[in-house]
């Protein structure tokens, strides 16, 4: 016996495909369904098609379901990936400034090296607390420190809807200003 043989043992209904003796379109239909069956891991379950039609649909909806069942894994592995990327960024941002930070911490050059100590165990504090907080603030695993970086479709748009476009982002920054408020220009 073959692997149709035992397929028919297992799973063959009365009145549906024979799949020794027919004709060869037939069993191209019974190999297609088993074949997505066993690719797609779907299993070969108890249910199974009876008519030549059930099993070309049988095959079409089982290859839809693989498609769409490796469009969501896709979309979930691209999230992950985004997470991690993000996370890579800030983690190096922040093994830079803890170079930095020993580099001025081991430098002393001054005599009087415990209030220097201090002091520079402050900034370090501080710059470690500001890449913490740009990473919060911040949308995008570059910092960007510039409109253009932030939204790359500015740098296409003519200068004028640039300067517009510019402006209405920043109005909110702009307005907690008073001498730069659009209320008393």
């Amino acid at each position: 016996l073959n692997w149709i043989g035992y397929w028919y043992e297992g799973n063959g209904i009365e009145g549906s495909l024979y799949p020794f003796g027919m004709n060869h379109l037939d069993r191209y239909v019974l190999s297609l369904f088993w074949a997505i069956q066993t690719i797609t891991s779907i299993g070969y379950g108890n249910i199974a098609p009876v008519t030549v039609a059930e099993w070309w649909v049988g095959c079409a909806l089982q290859l839809l379901a693989g498609v769409l069942w490796a469009y969501v894994i896709g979309g979930l592995v691209g999230v992950v990936d985004s997470i991690n990327s993000q996370s890579s960024s800030y983690k190096a941002r922040m093994d830079q400034a803890n170079d930095l930070i020993q580099e001025f911490v081991e430098h002393d050059i001054s005599g009087n090296h415990e209030s220097t100590l201090m002091e520079k165990k402050a900034v370090g504090r501080r710059v470690r607390h500001f890449i913490s907080h740009q990473r919060q603030l911040s949308r995008f695993d570059g910092y960007s420190s510039s409109l253009g970086d932030m939204y790359p479709v500015l740098e296409t748009l003519p200068p004028e809807l640039q300067q517009l476009s510019s402006v209405m982002v920043l109005k909110p920054y702009l307005d907690s200003v008073p001498y730069l408020s659009s209320q008393y220009l």
